[in-house]
């Protein structure tokens, strides 16, 4: 049998022009060692809903941190706490994005950000919790989160 020849593996949301499910599908794919197809698609959401949510953006700087575009992450992540200071999943792919980058003073900062938000963040919490089916990516993430001082 042989795959779909579009951009994007022929998935779609069962409802075309639902921007949220494109939003979820991306995740979904930015999770699953395909995080340039996941970004495509929240970028597709963004323009279909130009007045798109907050979450919309936090999943594409995930997407794009998933991708190994680690300024592009950090860029997103930015605007996501400019609206909600106090989002902790904002601030914990800023510190793994500073970690890759080799900028460990900014890493402990946002490290720092997390625990003050969530003082009971463990990473144990995060390997349980969060869907990373691709076992590099998710080595890596706790890794670089230990480096930036997170346990």
């Amino acid at each position: 049998m042989t795959r779909p020849s579009s951009r994007h593996s022929g998935l779609s949301p069962s409802i075309p022009g639902d921007a949220d499910s494109y939003v979820s599908l991306g995740n979904m794919l930015a999770w699953t060692e395909r995080p340039e197809e996941g970004i495509g698609l929240i970028e597709k959401a963004m323009r279909l809903n130009p007045r798109y949510p907050v979450w919309y953006v936090e999943r594409l700087g995930a997407a794009y941190r998933a991708a190994g575009r680690y300024e592009e992450a950090i860029v997103q992540m930015k605007r996501v706490v400019t609206l909600t200071p106090n989002n902790v999943p904002a601030h914990f792919v800023m510190a793994i994005c500073y970690v890759e980058l080799g900028r460990q003073e900014e890493a402990q900062a946002e490290a720092a950000e997390v625990l003050r938000i969530n003082p009971n963040f463990s990473l144990e919490w995060f390997k349980q919790n969060i869907p990373i089916k691709d076992q590099a990516l998710l080595e890596r993430t706790i890794a670089a989160a230990r480096k930036a001082g997170l346990k």
